[in-house]
């Protein structure tokens, strides 16, 4: 037979917190978890336990209730901004029992069980975020089209350069769509559970292969506006990528880095060798990325400057792409902005095993 001194100890290791109260509004047993999740004090006793939940009137008042109707309860819980918890609370009436840590027979009880929902709630909140910006980035060129469409077709008379130049924004509002809907794809691509498989059993290859062709795949884009591509690295380092999707990742990054640096400018990527992992750096002559957007540049869709960044015709996903394959690859990227002149690096590190 099962100890109730083992019991207690297991009770401590579940990912979600229990806590037994009488109806006297006595705590009578709790958990590690449940002191974790609603922030109280671990020196604190089951006496002093029940007057902690006067910092959540809400949570207290559906204890109450509870006890008052003889009823269970199921509700989630803002104990701050950040940590939202779902607390199911359960009634055991005068038909049922439940066996103390003591043996001491308990009739009419509360369990409450409490659960971590933070994360779920700021994955529906990236979902609806992501879909209304899939809506808003695809409307705005659907717009457009339609609206010149509608022009050309309601209005024979149009001169000819006019009907010319409108075919020209249509084309050039079409292949934003394309491009749009290509980075989607890719994403989708990229979540999937057999990308990850594949990337975790890799062959070494050469990196500085994969880099050269990333450059000279973007150096026209370079010359029409005069800019310097220019490749500091090794001869040769060997460590396991996906050279598909590790040339993908680096033609968004210097792509991007053209973009935004101006005529006559210089884009430099760097190759460093470190004893645990290799490291990439990206570095542009743009106006550079204030610090407080560092940690948001990556997400989909974002943009310091929207209006830029469609007259220059990205995605709004490119960057994104970019950490998802560094991500699978087990590595990190990040961005620091160049200190004594415009500008901004971005740095890939990749795990030399």
């Amino acid at each position: 037979m099962i100890s109730d001194k083992f019991l207690s100890q297991f009770n401590d290791f579940l990912p979600y917190g229990v806590i037994l109260i009488s109806e006297d509004l006595k705590v009578l047993y709790h958990n590690k978890k449940a002191k974790e999740l609603l922030f109280i004090k671990s020196d604190i006793d089951n006496e002093e336990f029940f007057d902690s939940f006067n910092k959540f009137p809400n949570l207290l008042l559906f204890i109450e209730d509870a006890f008052s109707g003889k009823k269970n309860f199921s509700r989630e819980f803002n104990l701050s901004e950040d940590n939202i918890v779902q607390v199911d609370g359960i009634f055991l009436d005068d038909n049922q029992s439940l066996n103390s840590l003591d043996n001491i027979k308990i009739n009419g009880a509360l369990i409450l069980c409490v659960y971590p929902v933070s994360h779920f709630k700021r994955s529906e909140k990236n979902q609806r975020q992501f879909v209304a910006n899939v809506s808003h980035e695809l409307k705005t060129p659907l717009t457009s089209i339609l609206g010149y469409i509608e022009t050309l077709l309601d209005d024979d008379n149009i001169e000819i350069e006019t009907k010319n130049k409108f075919l020209k924004i249509i084309q050039r509002q079409s292949q934003r769509l394309a491009t749009i809907v290509s980075d989607l794809l890719t994403l989708s691509q990229l979540d999937k559970e057999e990308v990850t498989d594949t990337i975790n059993d890799l062959k070494n290859s050469n990196i500085v292969d994969v880099i050269i062709n990333s450059i000279d795949s973007m150096a026209f884009k370079a010359e029409a506006k005069n800019i310097n591509l220019v490749f500091h690295g090794h001869e040769q380092i060997l460590l396991p990528f996906e050279p598909g999707l590790m040339e993908q990742a680096l033609i968004n990054l210097i792509d991007n880095a053209i973009k935004f640096t101006p005529n006559d400018g210089t884009v430099e990527v760097k190759l460093k060798l470190f004893k645990k992992y290799m490291e990439i750096n990206v570095i542009d002559e743009g106006p550079g990325i204030p610090e407080k957007y560092h940690t948001r540049i990556f997400e989909r869709f974002f943009s310091v400057d929207k209006g830029r960044s469609r007259k220059l015709g990205g995605s709004g996903l490119g960057l994104s792409i970019v950490k998802h394959i560094v991500l699978n690859h087990k590595g990190e990227i990040f961005i620091n902005t160049n200190l004594n002149s415009n500008g901004s690096t971005f740095t890939i590190h990749l795990p030399l095993e």
